[in-house]
């Protein structure tokens, strides 16, 4: 099958974090403000994107209409 880039992360085979939002810390804490790293991206910013293993692109089906 042929490969397309992906339109979930642009073909970079990455996307912003969702829990920090690509900071790489959460910051927690009322009286005092404190940051922490971020456990879902460990501080990275950003996650492998979940289509095809990450690389940017996706699989598409070439359906025959004849």
């Amino acid at each position: 099958m042929p490969l397309v880039d992906c339109t979930v992360c642009n073909a970079k085979g990455k996307i912003v974090c969702p829990r920090c939002n690509g900071k790489g810390e959460i910051k927690y804490g009322f009286i005092k403000e404190m940051t922490k790293t971020c456990y879902q991206c460990k501080g990275e910013h950003f996650l492998r994107c979940s289509n095809y293993k990450g690389i940017g692109m996706v699989e598409i089906k070439i359906i025959n209409t004849h």
